[in-house]
């Protein structure tokens, strides 16, 4: 895995918030430079941007809303995948901070700590 765009907030400005346009130039970017075969994507904050997506890449964009039934049968296949080391990364601290914030939920999905935890579980 390689950390390819990252939006984490500023903590010196209070008024902080992702910029659609860098999302959006960051997706163009992927596309253009990697033979992306699935954009999987939580539409929570982005679904006119995820319809325009999907629209644009035909097939290679699916909504993923962040429930358990969705995200289960990911989150199992990413630890089947890291466990036989058919996936890694590539050093970058970030991505180690995000995924090692996360914590496993019954349902067998991964979430945050608590909703009003300060560390993030979603690098871009």
């Amino acid at each position: 895995m390689k950390v390819l765009a990252a939006f984490e907030p500023d903590p010196s400005d209070p008024d902080w918030a992702v910029s659609r346009d860098d999302v959006n130039a960051a997706i163009e970017k992927m596309f253009a430079n990697y033979d992306v075969q699935m954009l999987w994507a939580d539409p929570s904050f982005y679904e006119p941007d995820v319809l325009a997506w999907s629209q644009k890449w035909k097939r290679r964009v699916e909504r993923i809303p962040p429930t358990n039934h969705r995200m289960a049968p990911m989150a199992q296949q990413f630890i089947t995948d890291l466990v036989a080391q058919d996936i890694g990364h590539d050093g970058d601290t970030r991505l180690q901070r995000h995924v090692l914030n996360a914590v496993a939920t019954e349902a067998g999905s991964f979430r945050k700590e608590k909703k009003s935890s300060p560390r993030k579980i979603d690098l871009e």
